[in-house]
């Protein structure tokens, strides 16, 4: 690398000096200009005569003293860069001998070694041929050597399928009898009773100051199992159904007559009955509201089993639309029962070793997972629907999700 930049900067110099030089050839000889030609019989060609107006005078410029003291400086430099450059050739050459002499040395002393190794290699290998080969006495037996590591724990296997349902346990034995509660709140009112048989005529009264309208009698109440009327006066008495354990109000959209005496002939009345006019808001309390657009047909034993929105979606409606309902005539006919089911399907509760589902109700159960032999819940953040679906087929279900 040394040698290229060294001789790049040896023809620049070059260049230069040859320049100058010739600048400076031309400004001393301008007779330069004037070229001769040889011919081949040695005879010089005459200079054509001196045309009219043509001087021999040098009328070239003067150059400056600066100039030639210049071109003087840049001949020194040139010779003492040449002198440098050769003395730095010569010296690479020597490092040149010297390399080459170290690595001679080395492959000397590395074909000393290797020639020195193989003789003792054959003369060991002779020795170990002169000893003849014996076998001695089997030894005892070494020691049994300390139990290794407990390995890791295995994977989980995949859960089997769910067992069948074992059979069911006997009863315990009946605990101490409790405290007596408090007293309850007063019941509806009874059903009235038959009227009786007509009286013997009286005898005529003194007429009398003209009287008001007759009061008439309230609705009759009536219950069943999943069925009640209560809350009655003489327009009609308040439906409620049983459902999920509580008792709910119907909402009168969509409530027509003939339901109306669906549910009387449910409630043993063979005469049917009719549906109050209007919101029924007697009695208001803090039952919730389960049905809406209820439509009967006239063979259902319960409001729950005719035609409705379904069980607790009553959007649109609120407590002051409850339905009122007033039954006909004698109670004679036998009660009407629910088909249907009276409570939300509850999700199923499953275990297996490591997981399980536990306190279900009609839309979720509690997930719980075992680690290291204790039961804990899982925290519900970033737990999606896919988490669930894992969760639930390795439990022996098809399908699952999560629900909040």
């Amino acid at each position: 690398m040394r040698k290229v930049a060294a001789g790049a900067l040896l023809a620049s110099c070059a260049l230069i000096l040859g320049v100058l030089v010739a600048s400076g050839i031309q400004q001393h000889r301008p007779d330069a200009l004037l070229e001769f030609s040889a011919f081949p019989d040695n005879t010089v060609a005459e200079a054509p005569p001196q045309l009219p107006g043509v001087s021999d005078k040098d009328m070239s410029p003067t150059l400056p003293d600066s100039f030639y003291k210049q071109e003087e400086k840049s001949e020194q430099l040139y010779a003492k860069l040449k002198k440098t450059l050769k003395k730095a050739d010569k010296e690479d050459k020597k490092m040149e001998v010297r390399a080459n002499e170290v690595k001679q040395f080395i492959m000397d002393e590395v074909t000393d070694v290797q020639n020195d190794v193989k003789k003792a290699n054959a003369k060991a290998s002779n020795l170990i041929r002169e000893v003849p080969e014996t076998v001695g006495p089997m030894g005892p037996p070494g020691e049994d050597g300390l139990n290794g590591k407990n390995g890791a724990n295995g994977v989980h296997g995949l859960s089997g399928p769910q067992g069948p349902r074992g059979p069911v346990g006997a009863s315990g034995p009946a605990g101490p009898t409790g405290k007596p509660g408090k007293e309850g709140p007063m019941g509806d009112a009874g059903i009235p009773g038959a009227a009786g048989s007509d009286g013997n005529p009286g005898i005529t009264g003194v007429g009398g100051v003209e009287g008001g309208e007759a009061t008439g009698y309230d609705c009759p109440a009536a219950a069943t199992d999943t069925m009640r009327l209560r809350h009655c006066n003489r327009k009609g008495c308040r439906l409620e159904t049983f459902f999920a354990g509580e008792w709910g109000t119907v909402c009168d959209k969509g409530f027509s007559g003939k339901s109306a005496a669906t549910v009387c002939h449910a409630m043993g009345y063979k005469s049917g009955g009719t549906r109050y006019s209007g919101p029924f808001g007697v009695g208001k309390t803090r039952e919730r509201m389960w049905l809406k657009g209820v439509k009967c047909g006239g063979t259902e034993g319960d409001v729950g089993d005719c035609q409705h929105a379904g069980w607790g979606d009553v959007r649109g409606c609120d407590d002051n639309m409850a339905v009122g309902v007033c039954c006909d005539g004698l109670k004679s006919g036998e009660l009407g029962t629910r088909v249907g089911p009276s409570d939300f399907p509850l999700c199923p509760a499953a275990q297996t070793g490591w997981a399980r589902l536990r306190e279900c109700d009609y839309d979720k159960c509690r997930l719980e997972v075992k680690h290291d032999k204790k039961w804990g819940t899982v925290c519900d953040a970033g737990f999606t629907d896919t988490s669930a679906g894992v969760v639930c087929r390795s439990l022996g279900f098809k399908e699952g999700g999560v629900s909040r």
